[in-house]
């Protein structure tokens, strides 16, 4: 049986046709060259066994400190809540106890003033205002 080398041989072609065929073949030779110069390329670029392997050893190394540090975000987000909410009862609490001063600053002021005679030019303290009693309000009428 024949192959189609011998089916196509130089014999039953025309000259153009023959010619065209030769540079046919010239091309696809050409183009398996450079695939084969690409092929060369590429597995030089491939890391090597040992390389592949400190790679992957780096990523899963990577990766566990990437797990790390997202539980270290989470519970760093849940401390500053806390805080937050610790800063804010702080915060009620000192001004419930500043309030809690002011009404018993009057409270005492209240006590003294019942209990202590009162002279002219003495100070009573009542919240935030100071009174002065001057002597005109003791004249005797």
């Amino acid at each position: 049986m024949p192959s189609n080398a011998d089916k196509c041989n130089s014999s039953c072609l025309s000259a153009p046709a023959n010619d065209m065929l030769k540079q046919m073949i010239d091309l696809v030779r050409t183009i398996h060259a450079e695939r084969e110069l690409w092929l060369i390329k590429i597995r030089a670029l491939e890391p090597s066994a040992e390389e592949k392997h400190r790679l992957e050893w780096m990523i899963s190394r990577l990766e566990v400190e990437l797990k790390e540090l997202s539980r270290v975000n989470e519970a760093t987000q849940k401390g500053s809540a806390v805080i937050q909410q610790c800063m804010e009862n702080v915060d009620w609490m000192f001004s419930s106890i500043k309030r809690e001063q002011g009404e018993d600053k009057v409270k005492i002021q209240c006590l003294l003033a019942l209990c202590q005679p009162i002279t002219p030019g003495a100070l009573i303290y009542l919240g935030t205002i100071t009174v002065i009693l001057k002597s005109y309000f003791f004249r005797s009428f």
